[in-house]
């Protein structure tokens, strides 16, 4: 414990969970992440974030690990997720960034369906995780998948899908 954490024993958290029962567990685990989603910069591949990030970075993937168990929360978890593998990309941690990415789709497809805007951002998050691991064949099948969804909901022309088209030239290149 410290002036501004608390800690709580792992004993202490395993006997608390059994406690709640499957109803509590679901209402806690969904504030656990709206908190969260309060808490996490939205701007975290910005190093100015980076300590709230590593600080808020074992919680957020503890409170995902639980809610994507109890199918609870799956809207800020999936954030949550593309936010933290956005903040490992940044730091130049492409391995551990890209299962955190592949969750943020996963959680993202179980909430939204697969052809909600939501999911094309997290398409386009795990392309570039892809690509700067050299996996350019699945950059550019997750940059497909994202041009796919935002030309259809938002048109040819948007300036959204013209990054898009651009990013995967760039992949093409490659």
């Amino acid at each position: 414990m410290t002036p501004t954490a608390l800690g709580v024993h792992l004993l202490v958290q395993v006997v608390v969970r059994a406690r709640l029962g499957p109803e509590g567990e679901r209402r806690w685990g969904e504030v656990a992440v709206g908190l969260l989603h309060e808490s996490f910069p939205d701007r975290s591949w910005d190093v100015a974030a980076w300590p709230a990030c590593q600080r808020l970075l074992p919680h957020v993937l503890a409170a995902a690990e639980h809610t994507e168990r109890l199918r609870v929360g799956g809207e800020h978890s999936g954030w949550l997720l593309d936010r933290a593998s956005a903040y490992l990309r940044a730091r130049r941690q492409p391995r551990q960034a890209r299962p955190i990415a592949e969750r943020a789709v996963t959680v993202t497809l179980a909430t939204f369906g697969p052809d909600d805007r939501a999911m094309a951002d997290r398409h386009d998050a795990l392309s570039r995780v892809l690509r700067d691991l050299g996996d350019l064949p699945g950059a550019r099948a997750e940059l497909e998948r994202a041009l796919t969804i935002v030309e259809a909901a938002l048109g040819p022309d948007h300036p959204t899908v013209a990054v898009l088209r651009g990013d995967l030239q760039r992949v093409l290149g490659e």
